[in-house]
């Protein structure tokens, strides 16, 4: 008896296991992203890629495992695992084609100067302003209640 349930809990491991090994990542129009890694282990989950520290506040973040170049952002809207996007565990930001997000892949994301909770999509939209003039409109800026943490690293592998 003792044998069968170890033997139903090595089964169920291998279950989780490979659920999260599966798992896969999608950019807002439904593009798979195969080199992503799931920022959350259970559920859905916001996804960065390989290198990337995985932020609370469902940004990725550029680490020194990066080969960023000078005119790479700091911060990223990644993919998630729902490929419908209706999950509160994706990004609910750099959204709008109409300003020139990008939906078939990773959006750059500034930080406001002076207001540490603030950040705004670098699109197309953006380019018309400075940065201050951003982070100065509500209808510009995302904004974050309170400091964001680290919630892990995309795998940097592969």
């Amino acid at each position: 008896m003792a044998n069968t349930g170890r033997f139903y809990r090595i089964i169920l491991f291998i279950a989780l296991y490979m659920s999260l090994a599966t798992a896969l990542c999608y950019f807002p129009d439904g593009t798979i992203v195969e080199r992503d890694t799931p920022c959350g282990s259970t559920g859905n989950s916001t996804c960065c890629g390989q290198g990337f520290a995985c932020l609370s506040n469902n940004l990725c973040a550029v680490t020194e495992h990066v080969n960023a170049g000078p005119e790479q952002s700091t911060y990223v809207r990644g993919s998630c695992t729902d490929e419908s996007w209706s999950s509160d565990s994706c990004p609910s930001y750099c959204l709008n084609w109409e300003h020139g997000d990008n939906l078939s892949g990773g959006m750059g994301i500034a930080k406001c100067p002076y207001i540490q909770e603030r950040f705004y999509c670098l699109n197309g939209y953006a380019t018309s302003f400075t940065a201050d003039e951003m982070c100065s409109n509500s209808s510009n800026f995302i904004a974050f209640a309170g400091m964001c943490t680290l919630k892990g690293s995309a795998d940097m592998s592969g």
